[in-house]
C-alpha cells in the first residue's frame, strides 16, 4: 500500500488457522517495508489433512486485503503393491525377476531410481543393481536375481522408499524357491498288479 504499514502486529486485524482465531499468537518482524508474519503451530494434524489460512492486514489509512492459503501435512511413507514373486508365494524360476509397486497419495514421488533408499535380496545390498519405470504415479521397481537358488530356498526382499518431503517406508517379504517336480507315490493298485474290484 502507497500509505504504508505501521511494522508491527497492529498492522494484522485477522489471522486464523483451520477457522480458529489464532491472532495473539503470531510474531512479526520488519525490514525495509516488508513485515513478515509468523506463527508457530502447535497443532498435530493427522497425515492428510488440509490446513486452511487465513489472513487480514491493514494499511495506515485503514485499507484492508485478506489473504487465504491452504496446504496439506504429509507424514506418512509410500506404500507399495504387487510385489512379485508374492510374499509367502512360491516361484519355479532359480532366478526370478523380483519386481514391486510404489505410490504415494500426497507429496508423491520423483519417478525414478531416487526415491528408493535401500534395496536387498538375502541381506546382500543391490540398490544399484534395480530398474525402475514410473506410469500413472506409480513406479516399479525391478531386480533380476540372477543367483540360481537351490530348491527350497526361501528369499527375503527388503525395500525402502522416500516420498518428495523425505518421509521414508519400507516393505520386506519372501518366497520359496520350488524347482522340483511332483512324485507320485503310493498308486492303489499297484503298477503291474491285478485287482478283482472291476468297478
Amino acid at each position: 500500500a502507497l500509505s504504508g504499514l505501521a511494522g508491527d502486529a497492529s498492522d494484522i486485524t485477522a489471522f486464523t488457522v483451520g477457522g480458529t482465531d489464532h491472532l495473539a499468537g503470531i510474531s512479526t518482524s520488519y525490514t525495509l517495508g516488508v513485515l513478515t508474519v509468523t506463527y508457530d503451530d502447535p497443532g498435530v494434524y493427522a497425515s492428510g489433512n488440509v490446513v486452511a489460512v487465513s489472513i487480514t492486514a491493514e494499511d495506515n489509512l485503514g485499507n484492508s486485503a485478506t489473504y487465504n492459503w491452504s496446504f496439506t501435512v504429509d507424514t506418512a511413507g509410500p506404500t507399495f503393491s504387487d510385489a512379485s514373486p508374492a510374499d509367502t508365494g512360491f516361484t519355479n524360476d532359480p532366478t526370478p525377476l523380483i519386481s514391486v509397486k510404489v505410490q504415494d497419495a500426497l507429496s508423491g514421488l520423483l519417478g525414478d531410481e531416487t526415491d528408493i533408499t535401500a534395496f536387498t535380496v538375502e541381506g546382500t545390498d543391490h540398490l544399484n543393481d534395480i530398474s525402475t519405470s514410473y506410469t500413472g504415479n506409480v513406479l516399479t521397481v525391478s531386480y533380476q536375481d540372477d543367483s540360481n537358488y537351490a530348491n527350497g530356498t526361501v528369499v527375503d526382499v527388503s525395500i525402502t522408499a522416500e516420498d518428495n518431503l523425505g518421509n521414508s517406508a519400507t516393505h520386506t517379504w519372501s518366497f520359496t524357491v520350488d524347482t522340483v517336480d511332483p512324485v507320485c507315490t503310493g498308486d492303489t493298485p499297484a503298477n503291474g498288479s491285478f485287482t478283482n474290484n472291476g468297478k
